[in-house]
């Protein structure tokens, strides 16, 4: 199509953009988020402008510089400050905050490192239990803690991109020493569970419920969606935000990514949809969360900037060539992603769901577990030479309009950047045109079901009957991601080039970096 039409495209997502902005600027100014039906405002997330913070380098990549030094004049005045009744969530402001103003530093350089790391040792204080796994909450004067007993795999996983990176900024070990002890904890989890592994289960992940006493898992609830989903994305993009020398982050994050190719991802009885579910027990729901969207993106992510698809734990996954297991992980990306797409696609609004659950594989009194997984199919189609069609690739299917073979749980669509984040890594990654028309399509779709008048866009329901809600992720990551695809990639790689920059899980991007012989040595980085 005519570079003249993306860039028209992408100038519309700006203005579209442009105008929740300035609704959040008329309304709700200082605040976290603006109540764009009510015309009102709301703190939820510490009151300290969540919305500004976390927009910082959306503002700077779409040439927005009056807005950002607006931004920039609140930022200069916060003092990360809170009453003795409140406490900082410390996951959502670690990648909000945190990761906003380290973004913002990375693309411009001024003086928000210094705020980045006076916030960085306020919550600090979160990792002040016994097994040194972060609290909850953490109140950023007092360091009074809220929540010392149980931690989600996504809140403990998911702090290491922003620590380790502030940490090579400012050289304060204890910054590097606090998140690692994380992961050391993590990895020694995985190397334990390795019979468990050979024996058929899912322990190449692990448990989404962490008993903060004792720092183990607690529970046998496996999933990549919600309460786990960005713990397994930090992993691979730990690594190559450190310029791959943290290799064991990269074997980590092949044990825990094919462990879920293995053992969570099944094809659709009617459409052959690829898509990954949760378990408890090794017992697979079959439901699929628009949260578990990411995925693909991350498994192309993988593909195309591995250093090695080589591991010291792909021995526990079967006798695979580290080719194999890289287009293994190519394929999935390409069937998931599809699957992600038809979920908006299906729908008259052009709009994904929030939650679906997918009709079981087999039916009758006995219900056969691995029924319809797609590892099973892909051993299968690879035994007689490839021959055929592979169930789960994201090819067309003649039956694909005869019958929905799931059904819809939540029917919301929340304004989430999960879908858009893989549209747009897969169109950068692999250069196929179709992702990105599908990217321009969502965004016709929320142009036309979710803008309100003067005040903004509003989450919700696939109709103008919509929340009151107007999310700042959606102007930090779901704006930013569908304008970083429908720009010209020339463009777009020019803003950041992708083998010099990392999104964290706000979309935030970060410089890769790589730490120096004697950090190394003396940090017993590996």
């Amino acid at each position: 199509m005519d570079r003249i039409i993306w860039t028209d495209r992408a100038g519309q997502v700006k203005s579209a953009f442009l105008h929740a902005w300035n609704s959040y600027e008329k309304y709700a100014w200082g605040y976290d988020e603006v109540l764009p039906i009510s015309v009102g405002s709301t703190n939820n997330f510490n009151g300290w402008g969540v919305s500004i913070v976390d927009s910082l380098d959306t503002l700077l990549l779409l040439g927005l510089g009056p807005q950002f030094d607006r931004a920039m004049d609140h930022v200069n005045a916060l003092n990360f400050t809170q009453s003795q009744h409140d406490v900082a969530p410390f996951f959502e402001t670690t990648i909000r905050y945190l990761g906003g103003l380290l973004s913002a530093y990375a693309l411009i350089a001024n003086t928000l490192l210094t705020r980045a790391d006076q916030l960085g040792l306020a919550l600090l204080h979160a990792f002040n239990t016994t097994s040194g796994l972060p609290a909850w909450g953490v109140n950023t004067v007092t360091h009074r803690q809220q929540n010392t007993y149980s931690a989600l795999l996504a809140e403990i996983g998911s702090c290491q991109m922003e620590y380790k990176y502030l940490a090579y900024l400012t050289g304060r070990k204890e910054y590097f020493d606090t998140v690692n002890d994380i992961t050391d904890r993590m990895e020694r989890a995985q190397l334990e569970e390795e019979e468990f592994v050979r024996t058929g289960g899912l322990n190449g992940m692990w448990g989404t419920r962490w008993d903060i006493g004792s720092g183990e898992s607690v529970d046998q609830y496996i999933a990549v969606g919600a309460l786990a989903d960005s713990a397994y994305e930090y992993l691979l993009k730990g690594y190559l935000l450190s310029g791959r020398t943290e290799k064991r982050l990269l074997d980590m994050y092949l044990a825990a990514s094919t462990t879920a190719l293995q053992n969570l991802t099944y094809i659709s009885p009617t459409r052959n949809l690829l898509y990954i579910t949760d378990s408890t027990n090794a017992y697979p729901s079959h439901k699929f969360e628009h949260l578990s969207c990411f995925f693909p993106g991350l498994l192309s992510l993988g593909d195309k900037t591995r250093g090695s698809f080589g591991s010291s734990y792909t021995s526990l996954l079967g006798p695979l060539t580290p080719s194999q297991l890289r287009d293994r992980h190519s394929i999935a990306a390409q069937g998931v992603a599809e699957t992600c797409w038809v979920l908006y696609g299906d729908n008259p609004t052009g709009l994904g769901s929030e939650t679906v659950l997918f009709d079981r594989p087999t039916g009758g009194p006995t219900y056969d577990m691995s029924a319809g997984r797609w590892w099973d199919a892909i051993d299968a189609w690879e035994s007689v030479g490839r021959k055929g069609a592979l169930k789960g690739s994201g090819k067309k299917d003649k039956k694909e309009k005869i019958k929905m073979d799931y059904t819809v749980q939540d029917a919301r669509w929340l304004m989430r950047p999960e879908t858009l984040e893989s549209l747009f890594l897969m169109y950068r990654y692999t250069g196929d045109e179709v992702w990105r028309e599908r990217c321009w399509k969502v965004f016709e779709g929320m142009e036309k079901y979710s803008r309100l008048g003067q005040s903004g866009e509003g989450g919700g329901p696939k109709s103008k009957n919509l929340d009151d809600k107007g999310d700042g992720y959606a102007l930090a990551e779901t704006f930013k991601y569908i304008y970083l695809c429908l720009l010209d990639p020339s463009e777009s790689e020019a803003l950041l080039p992708k083998d010099k920059w990392i999104f964290n899980t706000e979309a935030h991007p970060f410089p890769v970096f790589e730490w120096s012989e004697r950090q190394i040595e003396e940090w017993g980085i590996r």
